[in-house]
């Protein structure tokens, strides 16, 4: 096979040329030779073999640059001659030698590898050292072509970012082992039955980026969320660009990705964090301003609204005779409920506590109920009272006691963990706001509820670590 040394034209005078020449004619076989050796850019070492088996095996011992080969051997024919051979060294510079002038036969040649074509009988010095001298550059560009993508595909399959590569169609045309753990499948070839339109968690995402890259060449940054094979869902943030072909057209589009689900995630911890610090101190400084728990309990809602999404919600105390009143409505709430005004205001005072809506107090606990209308402990609504679609109840709570409740109701999606854990927060510092009957008691017992909110904040950091 060929030295992975094998000189280029301009380097073959200086360190000679290996030439395997298989013919079987000896005439034809010397002048060839006479001719190759007489050469005056490349000094030529020649071996010659009468048949493809004894070729076969000079190529065993390896070292050859060039090979010159007859397709009409006795003991094989045509393109079966230069397959056989270029099996064995497929990396060898091949100048295919016939006797006929065959122009099917040339092109047929040049598919299977040949480098170039020449006719017995009519080649001279000049043309066969041209040929030469072609098969040899062409053989040093292929084999450097060969290294190039060898070395690109070692990158290709290592790198620990994903890499992809898809057609106009969405289909995938190839995906490195990185972004196939990253969406969990097994292969390239079941990731490509999926296609990249399946990978989509929003498939209007692929459509804006193919536009964004058809416009611009290139796109960077571009955050969207991705399928995992078992449905779950990643964040993740593509570099692309538009490869074209040499008219401009549109061959395929190509990329990294890199997951950054972590990141996102700590982005929107950080947020909320954020968001629910300054809902607390919000309630604390209006407390200071408020001259009735009302007004106070007024403002706990809207925080407790805004944080969660919710847009149904009230707040109420516990009776000394373990009944409940409610004492503040949303807004929303009272115009959405068609129980008429005058009914409403005692169906709102002295309630048993019972069914859905009862569970936190019941409980002690804060409570998710999404599906309020499966739940067992249904008692149903009154009759033009709007029906509660996700509900999540938040006890106020005096030492072990509970004093009340933050109910909120009707996020779009329901109710998550996290807005149990911010509701949690947003309660607590609503227990411990400064109550106007507390501001008035004076000086010394207006100090204590800072101190209660500087605690407030203290247990939600703890909560965010």
């Amino acid at each position: 096979m060929s030295s992975p040394s094998a000189p280029t034209a301009r380097s073959a005078k200086a360190c000679g040329v290996r030439v395997l020449l298989v013919e079987d004619n000896p005439t034809e076989a010397f002048v060839l030779r006479e001719t190759l050796e007489a050469m005056a850019f490349a000094r030529t070492e020649v071996t010659c073999a009468g048949r493809l088996d004894a070729a076969l095996r000079h190529l065993e011992a390896g070292g050859f640059d060039l090979a010159l080969l007859d397709l009409g051997l006795p003991d094989s024919q045509g393109m079966e001659t230069l397959e056989r051979l270029r099996a064995r060294a497929p990396g060898l510079p091949v100048v295919a030698l016939t006797g006929t002038g065959d122009e099917a036969l040339f092109a047929e040649a040049l598919r299977k590898g040949a480098q170039d074509y020449l006719v017995k009988g009519s080649v001279d010095g000049d043309g066969l050292g041209r040929a030469v001298r072609y098969a040899l550059e062409r053989g040093q560009q292929q084999r450097a072509c060969r290294e190039s993508e060898a070395r690109y595909r070692t990158l290709f399959e290592r790198v620990p970012v994903g890499l992809y590569r898809f057609g106009k169609d969405g289909g995938i045309l190839d995906a490195n082992p990185a972004l196939l753990e990253m969406l969990g499948y097994p292969d390239c070839e079941s990731l490509q039955a999926t296609g990249a339109v399946g990978t989509y968690a929003d498939p209007q995402d692929r459509i804006r980026l193919q536009e964004a890259l058809e416009q611009a060449g290139v796109v960077r940054g571009f955050q969207t969320r991705l399928r995992r094979r078992d449905g779950t869902e990643i964040d993740v943030e593509d570099d692309a660009r538009v490869v074209r072909g040499p008219d401009g057209e549109v061959l395929c589009y190509e990329g990294s990705l890199q997951e950054i689900t972590d990141r996102k995630r700590a982005e929107s911890d950080a947020r909320r964090q954020s968001a629910v610090v300054a809902a607390i101190n919000r309630l604390f400084r209006e407390a200071l301003n408020c001259d009735t728990e009302a007004e106070i309990g007024q403002t706990c809602l809207a925080v407790a609204s805004k944080l969660t999404g919710s847009t149904l919600g009230f707040l109420g105390n516990v009776t000394e005779d373990n009944r409940f009143d409610v004492l503040i409505f949303t807004a929303s709430g009272w115009n959405a409920c068609e129980v008429p005004k005058s009914n409403a205001g005692l169906l709102l005072q002295n309630m048993e506590i019972r069914g859905v809506w009862g569970r936190p107090i019941r409980e002690k606990r804060s409570v998710i109920v999404n599906a309020p209308a499966t739940d067992p402990v249904r008692v149903g609504v009154p009759e033009g009272h709007p029906e509660i679609k996700h509900f999540l109840g938040v006890p106020l709570k005096q030492g072990a006691d509970v004093v009340g409740m933050i109910a909120l109701a009707h996020k779009e999606g329901g109710y998550t963990a996290t807005d149990q854990e911010v509701m949690d927060s947003v309660a607590a510092a609503f227990t411990e706001a400064p109550k106007p009957q507390t501001r008035r008691a004076g000086s010394a017992r207006e100090r204590a509820p800072l101190s209660h909110a500087h605690r407030a904040r203290l247990r939600l950091h703890r909560r965010g670590r």
